[in-house]
This record gives C-alpha cells, sequence and structure tokens, in this order.
C-alpha cells in the first residue's frame, strides 16, 4: 500500500464541481473513512439548483491503494478508475485513467497538490457528448 497517497484519502473535504455542457456547478462535503488497512469508504453530499428549487444530492465510492496502483469503486464495488502509480509518491501528483462506456470515452486525470488539497478532471467524449467536469477539494480541519 502506499501510505502517503492513503493519508491524502482521509478526514472531511469541502469541494466544488462545475460540468462545462450543460454549464453548471454544485458544491458539498465530502468524507473519506477508513475501513480497513488499504481502503477507504468516500461519501459526498451537497445541494444544487434547478430550475430555482434546491436539490440534494449525494454518491458514495471506495478508495482501495497498492503499491503500484489505486482503484476507485462503484457503490457496487465495480472498478470506475484505475490510476498506476510510481513507488514513491510525491506532490504534485498527476495520474490518469482513460475508460470507454458504450460509445463513450471518459478521461480523469487525478491531481493532488498535497494532503489537503486535489482535484479531478473529467474529459467525457462520444457521439452524443462533449463536455469537462471539474472537481475541487479542500481539507476542513
Amino acid at each position: 500500500m502506499n501510505h502517503n497517497l492513503h493519508h491524502v484519502f482521509l478526514g472531511r473535504f469541502r469541494f466544488k464541481r462545475s460540468v462545462s455542457c450543460p454549464s453548471f456547478s454544485c458544491e458539498g462535503q465530502s468524507f473519506f473513512e477508513e475501513l480497513s488497512s488499504g481502503t477507504s469508504s468516500y461519501f459526498e453530499e451537497g445541494f444544487y439548483n434547478l430550475d430555482g428549487k434546491k436539490q440534494p444530492f449525494y454518491q458514495k465510492r471506495y478508495f482501495q491503494f497498492y503499491p503500484s496502483h489505486l482503484l476507485i469503486l462503484k457503490e457496487d464495488q465495480s472498478i470506475l478508475h484505475r490510476f498506476s502509480l510510481k513507488a514513491i509518491i510525491q506532490f504534485p501528483l498527476k495520474v490518469s485513467h482513460t475508460h470507454v462506456c458504450s460509445e463513450d470515452l471518459y478521461r480523469c486525470d487525478l491531481v493532488v497538490e498535497g494532503f489537503d488539497k486535489f482535484s479531478m478532471n473529467y474529459n467525457v467524449r462520444g457521439r452524443s457528448k462533449s463536455y469537462e467536469i471539474l472537481i475541487s477539494y479542500e481539507r476542513i480541519n
């Protein structure tokens, strides 16, 4: 397990998510909790405005840390992202993963600035999709 990276993904964070098309943004809090050695659960919640009404949202993921890679799993425990890692983690760290879902291509860049700040940037392309999602996280002390 890569201990340096694992410690980044523990605790509470404030996040902001921006979507390029349709133009949309939301904010909330996320919580990382260690479940076992090398595995953390991730839960996010927040609100966004839609047609003048405040709507709640939430999402659950799992992060699994290995010496050579980081897995992000969906709530059903299926793999969402697999990031390859170097033996020694130094900040800033930038890793990428691309996967195909049906006819769409999803590229995710994970950028870890340090123990208190990271971001995930998605580039989504397909026959009827073309947008970007930027999510920035800052630790809440």
